[in-house]
């Protein structure tokens, strides 16, 4: 039942491909036109936490969403354009 709520929830977020660095972790999304983003790249600190997702249009920057933690807790996720 996860495994159809996960297709139905990417089908919807028109997600067509995702890729995972040789650590396992989720490193890019790219979606079909679902929104003004084409794919997105995400980073992660040296602690294993998500640092950073880059949106992209084309192959041009557009924003960056930077994930700040506390005491292992994500405390903020504010979105800046490029």
């Amino acid at each position: 039942v996860n495994l159809f709520q996960a297709d139905k929830y990417l089908a919807a977020q028109k997600v067509v491909n995702m890729t995972y660095n040789i650590n396992g972790k989720l490193s890019k999304v790219q979606y079909n036109n679902a929104t003004n983003v084409d794919y997105e790249v995400l980073t992660y600190n040296v602690d294993g936490k998500l640092s950073n997702v880059a949106h992209y249009v084309a192959t041009v920057l557009k924003g960056n969403t930077v994930l700040s933690y506390s005491n292992g807790k994500l405390v903020s996720a504010p979105y800046t354009v490029i």
